[in-house]
């Protein structure tokens, strides 16, 4: 019986150590703490911390001067880091380069100075952080809302990946043709209700030979195997 006794109570001792020794996944400060610790080991090792944001999101990368960009938890669990491919190539591509304007927010209303209603000038638009190897930029402004399909209100490539902003009421780069038949800017002109514009930017490998009566599909086609990278900013207008 005594032996029986000291078999149980060895067993207990075997249970409650086991168990106060399970590791639990980290929640709440503790993740943070995890995160905190994969900058700290990015920067440790010559990487610099970038956040990179869109409407829905924002993600952490590690880059480094070699131009590779790792998820910032792939460098810390060694998954990705220079002459490696990171494995989120996609997320990168879609959130790096950023494209706002200083007339309207995004999804926010375009002022009526820029459509048919006003002055009929483009909106000034800031455009940072186009990919390494940009040699051009090209914009494309559409209404997907137009009674008749999407109607096209600006065609331009060949935009100085340089240039910082497109100033308002200006000629960037070399300008196709609109739906309106002509080209250069077309602002807003809805017949009727609120329409959605999508201001496009295109960050190129190469500048394109085009011609003044390049359309918006012509100059897609040319872009096709040139594209680093794309974003976009929409605004909407109405009567």
């Amino acid at each position: 019986m005594r032996k029986i006794l000291f078999l149980l109570f060895g067993l207990m001792i075997i249970g409650v150590g086991c168990s106060s020794t399970q590791p639990e996944e980290p929640q709440g400060e503790d993740l943070a703490g995890v995160e905190d610790l994969a900058a700290i080991y990015c920067e440790e090792h010559g990487g610099e911390i970038k956040i990179a944001e869109n409407e829905y999101d924002s993600t952490s990368y590690c880059t480094f001067p070699d131009g590779t960009v790792c998820e910032e938890g792939e460098y810390f669990r060694g998954e990705c880091g220079p002459n490696q491919e990171s494995k989120s190539p996609d997320i990168t591509q879609e959130t790096m380069m950023k494209f706002t304007s200083t007339e309207f927010e995004n999804e926010g209303a375009i002022p009526a100075k820029y459509s048919c209603d006003g002055s009929d000038i483009n909106p000034s638009l800031n455009i940072s952080d186009a990919p390494e190897g940009t040699k051009s930029l090209a914009l494309v402004v559409d209404d997907p809302d137009a009674p008749g399909g999407t109607w096209v209100h600006w065609v331009v490539w060949n935009i100085d990946p340089a240039i910082g902003t497109i100033a308002e009421n200006s000629k960037p780069g070399i300008e196709g043709l609109t739906s309106f038949g002509t080209a250069g800017w077309g602002g807003p002109c809805p017949p009727s209700g609120t329409h959605r514009y999508y201001f496009k930017l295109y960050a190129l490998d190469a500048e394109l030979d085009l011609s003044s009566d390049t359309s918006s599909s012509d100059l897609e086609k040319e872009m096709e195997g040139h594209i680093l990278e794309e974003t976009k900013l929409m605004g909407t207008y109405g009567v």
